[in-house]
């Protein structure tokens, strides 16, 4: 990372992107709150405006491709990324959508918890996990986040 910060803030403007290389599923560097990270862009949604997901950390963002998202060099490709999809096991929406309540139960159960993730197997369509998550309730205890 501090390699990265020095090479693309001492030659940020030699890596533009030129619009016509623009692609879904290009691996490119993304400033972020002026430092820099290793994305991918997943769609470009107009003219010099890209959805990219920052593959270290699985975040997803709209950039403005002229100001924020520079060629990645061959270096930083190679390594593997950080970030890995994973997909809660045994988790439906009733109906098919996950209705604003279910949504917020879910929110108020991770958000600032100390979860326990357990990958049951890979999926091997498209690279994701099968997990099962639990979180520690009062006395200690282990809930899983599926019930």
């Amino acid at each position: 990372m501090t390699k990265m910060q020095k090479q693309y803030t001492k030659d940020c403007e030699d890596f533009k992107i030129a619009q016509k290389d623009v692609m879904k599923g290009l691996l490119c560097a993304v400033s972020y709150s002026d430092i820099w990270h290793r994305g991918k862009i997943i769609e470009e949604l107009s003219t010099g405006l890209v959805r990219v997901c920052y593959i270290d950390f699985g975040t997803v963002e709209d950039v403005k491709l002229e100001k924020r998202v520079r060629y990645l060099t061959e270096e930083y490709i190679q390594l593997p990324a950080m970030a890995r999809r994973g997909v809660l096991s045994h988790v439906q929406p009733k109906e098919g959508i996950w209705s604003e309540e279910s949504i917020e139960v879910f929110r108020e159960n991770v958000i600032k918890k100390k979860l326990e993730v357990k990958i049951f197997k890979k999926n091997s369509c498209d690279s994701s996990y099968f997990i099962a998550m639990k979180t520690a309730t009062a006395g200690n205890e282990k809930t899983l986040i599926a019930n």
